[in-house]
């Protein structure tokens, strides 16, 4: 299933005007991007269990008894959605403790827990690490320190991400839970030479990912 939505509105007109605060008042135009995705079963760990119609997933300490597919991760704790990305996207994630957040090309290896299969460790994806205590984003072996936004131990957080396929465009944001304003975290440019997938990881053995 491929989500297309493709616009021949010039790339600035959603481009993220940053005040001295790094925070951008944009997010009513990346709405209009807003895709409704749903995560793959045939891809999810045997540690993940999936629910809420495919759209919530959460660490499970004991394996579920899932068939066995070539899409399947079966040692990383990851999943892919569904559907493919062409175009442009806006998505906002919520997230409870360690989670990896990112995008990947179908071909992403699925056995064993390498770099080549791990999301952003590898030229097939792009991701952003989010905790408490640290935030980066990854391509390959090319780590970015971020900035740590506030978060809470045990309080969940919401990540807005951004995709512009044609432009090579990448960006995560971390959205305020008081006031929905975004804080800009990273943008990966680079070209993308393939349909993209959601690509989620749940680090934490505890850890809680929706898509909202």
């Amino acid at each position: 299933m491929s989500i297309s939505r493709l616009s021949f509105i010039p790339l600035y007109f959603v481009s993220f005007s940053m005040d001295h605060t790094g925070e951008s008042r944009n997010k009513p135009g990346l709405k209009k991007y807003a895709s409704e995705l749903t995560l793959d079963p045939s891809t999810a760990n045997r540690f993940l269990s999936l629910s809420e119609g495919n759209r919530k997933v959460t660490r499970q300490r004991k394996e579920r008894d899932y068939p066995s597919t070539q899409e399947r991760f079966d040692e990383c704790n990851q999943v892919l959605s569904k559907e493919d990305l062409g175009g442009r996207h806006y998505l906002e994630i919520e997230c409870l403790h360690d989670v990896h957040i990112g995008m990947a090309y179908k071909r992403l290896e699925r056995n064993g827990a390498g770099d080549n299969v791990t999301l952003g460790r590898n030229a097939d994806s792009w991701a952003l690490y989010a905790s408490k205590d640290k935030f980066y984003a990854q391509h390959e072996t090319i780590i970015h320190n971020l900035r740590l936004p506030e978060i809470k131990s045990d309080e969940s957080y919401r990540i807005g991400v951004f995709l512009d396929r044609p432009a090579g465009l990448l960006s995560f944001n971390k959205i305020s839970s008081e006031s929905d304003k975004l804080t800009h975290l990273y943008t990966f440019h680079t070209t993308f030479t393939e349909p993209l997938y959601l690509g989620l990881r749940l680090q934490s053995p505890t850890a809680t990912i929706s898509l909202k």
